[in-house]
């Protein structure tokens, strides 16, 4: 049976290699592969997709919710060089400015969204530290979500749900007239291939 199993790869050092080719490809497009243990399928999962946004200036802001989505944005779709921001010792959002220099008005309202997407968002006040990609760690076998970060600067910003708000309208109409777009470009391709 072990040389049957040898023989189609199930052992040894070639099945290691194809699994690990196999993970590079999933994470390569996007997904992440899941483990080997028992329960469950053995599909590949895709990343959680954190809320995307433009900031008044048009430089992408990237929102993680909950715990998955901050894991994968911080971790996994944001490069090292831009800049991370969190409501100080609070939980609340991971928020990723998709610039290593954001201007200041980019850099308020990501704080404005950090301080909204946690539990101070009724507080008049809340601190919110700012630091690069790089400089966020997980220590080991944390719980999702749960980090450390070095080299940071605190910003103290008021909550301003008007002006969170028009962000996010602002991201749903630029959504909205995506998606309608790519239909009216679908609905044309249908046409003329008829």
């Amino acid at each position: 049976v072990e040389e049957e199993m040898r023989a189609q790869g199930l052992l040894g050092k070639r099945a290691s290699r194809q699994a690990e080719a196999e993970k590079d490809r999933l994470i390569a497009e996007g997904e992440k592969p899941r483990s080997g243990k028992k329960g469950g399928s053995r599909k590949s999962e895709a990343l959680p997709q954190p809320l995307r946004l433009r900031s008044s200036t048009g430089t992408e802001i990237w929102v993680g919710r909950n715990n998955a989505q901050n894991d994968a944005l911080t971790f996994r779709l944001a490069d090292r060089r831009d800049v991370w921001l969190h409501a100080r010792g609070i939980p609340g959002a991971h928020v990723v400015v998709r610039s290593p220099a954001p201007d200041p008005t980019t850099l308020e309202e990501a704080a404005l969204l950090a301080a909204y997407f946690s539990t101070g968002r009724d507080s008049g006040s809340v601190a919110v530290d700012v630091t690069e990609v790089r400089s966020v760690r997980k220590p080991r076998g944390a719980r999702p979500g749960f980090v450390t970060y070095r080299n940071e600067k605190t910003l103290h910003v008021h909550s301003d749900v008007e002006r969170v708000r028009r962000l996010l309208e602002r991201s749903e109409e630029t959504a909205r007239s995506r998606t309608s777009a790519w239909s009216e470009e679908n609905a044309l391709r249908g046409k003329t291939e008829e």
